[in-house]
């Protein structure tokens, strides 16, 4: 998950969370790619 990856990299937060998606439709008509990106930091 991003949590345990930002933690990894030694950050205690994640800021500028963004959520995107698309419908890629498939066979039902409800297939879609979810991409969450944001950035890792160390707060004291």
């Amino acid at each position: 998950s991003m949590e345990e990856k930002a933690t990894e990299m030694g950050a205690n937060a994640i800021l500028n969370v963004r959520i995107k998606y698309s419908n890629l439709g498939g066979t039902m008509g409800n297939t879609i790619l979810v991409s969450v990106n944001g950035t890792a930091v160390l707060t004291e």
